[in-house]
């Protein structure tokens, strides 16, 4: 026998889950910032756990134009990027990495655990925050969050970051705002159009330290679509790509994508924009929502007042993926349910996109409940009018349209019940960053845990009639939301409590008067009845919905981040082939 084929080694494979099978070695086996052993050798079988030291997070750049009317487009609208990164775990540190696009004729780093940091930050307690990062360029970024020790005693990194990409004037007017993400493998982005004066850009980033490849697949109003092109892109390690979606379906006036990838996982955001003439009608960034299920919840609904028959109003898109089904709507607003004449139940062909317009209902904020009997997919699009558009002819000033900005809101994973029947007090914190300074509502709605096979109990939601009237409903949610300015103060706090499915809205300006709020938290504390509905648990659906006062009108969303440690677990073959 060789001294090749009596060194034994181990091929581990991680996956997300509780507990652990079979794993082995001296000290316990850590998994770095790209989810790699960093371990030589395991040698023999008995039970270990694995300490995850490292997240990374993937946070995009601004929206991109076609290449023919990127050098115009940049003449005519000059867009300010900030970066805002918190982190909640003292000791833990974080870097921003640069995220490299071909386009921009660079290299992606051959070794991206030795790239450059353009930003770092260090926790401290109760949170670290880099309000404003000193990066260069508009992104995209890699935030890699290391814990301070990497051993199985050390708290693992919790990283929680987002972007803002503002434009006051021109084509790009508007705010696009974002969570930076954790990478995934399957993501699905429920949004997009191709129509004349729409641009939509998938953006792929590449976080980690290898090469992945990405496949895209996309459903409109007629079903799965064939594309034009090759639906196949690789993205280095520290790389960028970006898929205009135009040269996969053109003409297309409502879309659905799905992202896959081998070798790694990607982040994974559409950018759109949209121009009226010379009218500039809003930029957003998408990123993926919830994957197929029996019940999706929409928070963040910020619906103006509209006429039944306007054509640019709020607009909920529902996906049956697979199977055609009848998929029930429910509007839940801060004064009761509101009633969608004539869209209660919506008929969904299995693959065909479909639209539901929110024109005519009462202007409010809301969080949209959508069920079905088959897994669907769900997203919902506002919109925020701005000032009018005036061209001047000589010393005549010509109004020539009113600008808006858009929002693209996903379906949210929600705050679990920490108190519910074995939830085991977990996952009750998330959070969001509020970068650049931007003025942010929180909108938190309480919804039943497991909530497909507990629908029946927003049947007790009363009516919103518009009359003022008060919930005669008991409280059954408690929460707690946490304000923190840049130097990572807790500037403001207030207990929120309310009745299943009352969404509840709450301006970081009057929790923190004269404050610049940079990061909120929300902490759910459990069912504040033993009511039937509170006995099963009740989730938080929030969202956190951002705009610039230095740009009226302006509109998007920054969803929040769980960032509480997953327990890992790894499968662990004994092997004589691999090992040097």
């Amino acid at each position: 026998m060789t001294a090749r084929t009596r060194r034994t080694a181990a091929v581990l494979t991680a996956v997300l889950g509780v507990g652990l099978t079979a794993g082995v070695v001296a000290a316990a086996p850590r998994l770095d910032a790209w989810g790699a052993l960093d371990h030589d050798l395991v040698t023999s079988q008995v039970s270990q756990h694995v300490v995850q030291t490292s997240t990374v997070l993937a946070c995009p750049g601004p929206a991109e134009l076609p290449d023919d009317d990127r050098t115009a487009a940049a003449q005519r609208s000059t867009v300010h990027s900030v970066l805002g990164l918190a982190e909640l775990t003292p000791g833990a540190r974080d870097e921003v990495l640069p995220v490299t696009s071909p386009r921009d004729g660079a290299e992606a780093a051959a070794a991206p655990s030795d790239a450059t940091a353009a930003a770092n930050l260090e926790g401290a307690s109760p949170l670290a925050v880099l309000a404003s990062s000193a990066t260069s360029g508009p992104g995209p970024w890699a935030v890699r969050a290391t814990a301070a020790a990497s051993d199985a005693a050390s708290e693992p990194a919790r990283p929680v970051a987002a972007v803002s990409h503002l434009a006051s004037s021109g084509d790009l007017r508007g705010l696009a705002a974002g969570a930076c993400l954790e990478p995934a493998t399957d993501q699905w982005i429920v949004a997009g159009e191709t129509q004349p004066g729409s641009s939509a850009t998938l953006m792929l980033d590449n976080p980690g330290r290898t090469t992945v490849t990405v496949t895209v697949s996309l459903w409109g109003a007629g079903g799965p679509l064939a594309p034009a092109g090759s639906t196949t892109f690789v993205v280095p390690a520290l790389g960028h790509e970006s898929v205009l979606l135009s040269t996969l379906a053109r003409e297309e006036r409502r879309l659905a994508l799905r992202i896959t990838s081998t070798g790694g996982a990607v982040g994974a955001t559409l950018a759109e924009s949209r121009l009226d003439g010379v009218v500039p009608r809003g930029t957003t960034l998408v990123p993926a929502g919830a994957p197929p299920a029996t019940a999706q919840v929409v928070p963040g609904v910020v619906l103006e007042a509209s006429e039944v028959d306007a054509t640019d109003a709020g607009v909920l898109r529902l996906l049956a993926p697979d199977t055609a089904t009848t998929a029930t709507l429910t509007l839940l607003g801060t004064g009761g349910r509101e009633v969608v004449r004539g869209s209660e139940t919506v008929a969904l062909a299995a693959g065909e996109v479909t639209d539901v317009s929110l024109a005519g209902v009462r202007a409010g904020t809301y969080t949209a409940v959508v069920s079905a009997d088959a897994p669907v997919l769900a997203g919902a699009r506002v919109v925020r009018s701005g000032p009018a558009v005036t061209e001047s002819s000589g010393q005549v000033a010509v109004t020539v349209g009113t600008s808006a900005d858009v929002a693209w809101l996903p379906s949210s994973t929600l705050l679990r019940d920490g108190s519910a029947p074995g939830a085991g007090g977990a996952g009750s914190t998330s959070a969001a960053v509020v970068p650049g300074g931007l003025a942010a509502d929180v909108v938190l709605t309480p919804v039943p845990s497991a909530l497909h096979a507990h629908l029946a109990a927003l049947d007790d939601v009363p009516v919103d009639y518009g009359d003022g009237a008060p919930d005669p409903r008991a409280a059954v949610a408690r929460g707690t939301v946490e304000a923190y300015d840049g130097a990572g103060r807790l500037v403001g706090s207030t207990k929120v409590s309310a009745p299943l499915g009352a969404t509840v809205k709450l301006s970081l300006s009057s929790l923190a008067p004269g404050a610049v709020v940079s990061v909120v938290r929300v902490t759910s504390e459990g069912a504040a009845a033993a009511e039937s509905t509170a006995s099963e648990g009740v989730d938080l659906a929030w969202t956190t919905i951002v705009a610039s006062a230095g740009v009226p009108g302006s509109i998007d969303a920054v969803a929040p981040r769980s960032p509480e440690p997953t327990s890992r677990a790894v499968t662990v073959r004994q092997s004589t082939t691999v090992g040097r």
